[in-house]
């Protein structure tokens, strides 16, 4: 989404020379440290230490351990600037190409999936490229190093350069599988638990009721591949380990056959230190191999979401909110898996507002996603003598907006959340969509520049709910489909609400799934499930 000259990339680069750097500058102050510690100790043993000089050693110890402290945070300044920046440009791209282009807004599910995606493919330099660059590039100088100043000791550094790219190389070739079923469980759980908590509210949370039977099992098959990927790095942090003592082993047996009198060669201390370090410089890159793995799904993932057969050939601008409305239901029935709800056949027009009664988990939320065309369905509905089987997902979008019970809240401005319904929306028209969700406070330049979600200030369940009813209100579509709009509002706010629903409806078709009815909503009709 970036040009390669863009600054993010420019600072995705200068972070990678630092954090090369920081390693490199690591490895010769354990090297040089370890070395002066030795030599100090037999120029203090051999009585020649008045002709040591301590002061250049320690001097550069020290320039070393600045230049250490200065590059780490440096690379985490300079290469988390980019990051963040390269995170804009993919979530702006993304959510353009998911909301403003198609003129949608995806389900909260779709949308968490896009962020937690968008962020990890954002990150790959921090992640993955970062730490795998510099351990090639750290074996690489230092087998040059090695060659020119010390041959004896090449052959020993090429072997264990060529043993942690093959250990490497078999522990993530054997652990994509497990990093793959990593993140389908992670995927899976969240889809339980978002159908769980649609369908299960919290007075029904009882010894015997509302039992999360399908997440509980969702979550312990997480928690197994968790805990798979957790055993499979542990033993390659120990793999690594082994490898760095044999290293040593062979470098003493090799160097000892080559020149026996190694008394007073303190150089030799150099590469022994750095194998024996190497769980330290290596853990960087193990922990890069789980996030490699998981890359190609993560990619598959986005593009799963931005494909959509047909929407560029064909344009499906939203609707105006007065546009006349038909819906004829004829045995219609979402399905979710093996679930299946119950047939629905009625006629629906516009205006009017409509109350769909069901018990929890009989299935609202999912009548809903079916006619957005979000799950699949079965029989057959026809909006103004159109079937839906000619309707695909964006033209039903054009005509339905779903209010859900529990939308997606960005770690953004409020405005910015709010205009995700309507990209081209002034502050005039945000401030008014607030005012008539309940969000009076919140109705001014300041409350719409207020940052909102994580880091920023948290919502509460009531102002997340009408945060989503005034994304409704600018969307302003023919068909509001509103899933539980009363939970979490005190009896003041309900009542207010409800008259406010009550009066849109004069112009357009509401349904609405609640346990709850205030006196200030009066139904036109009932569907009952």
């Amino acid at each position: 989404m970036s040009r390669p000259d863009s600054p993010p990339r420019r600072w995705q680069t200068a972070g990678w020379l630092l954090a090369l750097t920081h390693t490199a500058v690591a490895l010769a102050l354990l090297a040089l440290s370890g070395w002066f510690i030795a030599a100090s100790a037999l120029a203090g043993a051999l009585g020649l230490a008045a002709h040591f000089n301590y002061v250049v050693p320690s001097t550069l110890i020290r320039l070393l351990a600045f230049t250490r402290v200065l590059s780490g945070y440096g690379e985490r300044y300079v290469g988390h600037l980019g990051l963040l920046r390269r995170l804009g440009e993919v979530r702006e791209g993304l959510f353009r190409r998911l909301v403003v282009d198609r003129g949608v807004t995806p389900s909260a599910e779709a949308l968490d999936r896009v962020e937690e995606d968008a962020d990890a493919l954002a990150s790959l330099w921090v992640r993955i490229w970062h730490p795998l660059g510099s351990l090639a590039m750290v074996l690489v100088s230092l087998g040059v190093v090695f060659l020119v100043w010390w041959p004896s000791v090449f052959p020993i550094w090429l072997g264990f350069s060529l043993a942690v790219v093959g250990v490497l190389a078999l522990a993530w070739r054997g652990g994509r599988r497990q990093a793959h079923a990593h993140l389908l469980a992670e995927a899976d759980l969240r889809s339980h638990w978002l159908d769980w908590s649609r369908s299960a509210p919290i007075w029904t949370l009882m010894a015997d009721r509302g039992a999360a039977t399908r997440p509980q099992s969702a979550w312990e098959r997480w928690q197994e591949a968790h805990l798979t990927e957790e055993a499979l790095a542990q033993r390659l942090d120990h793999g690594l380990s082994v490898l760095g003592w044999l290293a040593v082993l062979a470098l003493g047996v090799y160097v000892y056959r080559l020149s026996p009198d190694v008394v007073g060669q303190a150089l030799l201390l150099v590469p022994i230190l750095i194998c024996l370090a190497a769980r330290d410089w290596l853990s960087g890159a193990a922990r890069a191999l789980p996030e490699l793995s998981r890359l190609p799904l993560r990619r598959s993932r986005v593009e799963a979401l931005l494909a959509d057969p047909g929407s560029k050939a064909e344009s499906f601008p939203p609707q105006p909110g007065n546009t006349p409305v038909d819906l004829a239901f004829e045995a219609y029935r979402w399905r979710r898996g093996d679930r299946r709800g119950l047939p629905l056949t009625i006629r629906l027009k516009s205006p009017g507002l409509i109350l769909l009664e069901a018990s929890s988990g009989a299935g609202k939320s999912s009548l809903f996603e079916a006619m957005l065309g979000l799950i699949p369905e079965n029989g057959g509905w026809r909006l103004n003598g159109i079937d839906s089987q000619r309707l695909s997902a964006p033209a039903r979008r054009a005509w339905f907006h779903l209010c859900e019970q529990f939308g997606h809240v960005f770690s953004d401005t409020l405005a910015a959340n709010l205009r995700l319904a309507r990209p081209e929306a002034s502050d005039a028209d945000c401030q008014a969509a607030l005012r008539w969700a309940g969000l009076d406070e919140w109705a001014t330049d300041a409350g719409l520049n207020t940052w909102i979600g994580e880091p920023g200030r948290p919502l509460s369940g009531g102002e997340q709910k009408r945060l989503i009813l005034a994304r409704a209100w600018l969307r302003d579509a023919p068909v509001w489909l509103i899933d539980e709009p009363f939970e979490g509002l005190d009896e003041a706010l309900q009542e207010r609400l409800a008259e406010r629903l009550q009066a849109l409806s004069r112009q357009r078709l509401l349904i609405v799934a609640s346990h709850r009815v205030p006196s200030g909503l009066a139904p036109d009709g009932c569907i009952r499930q």
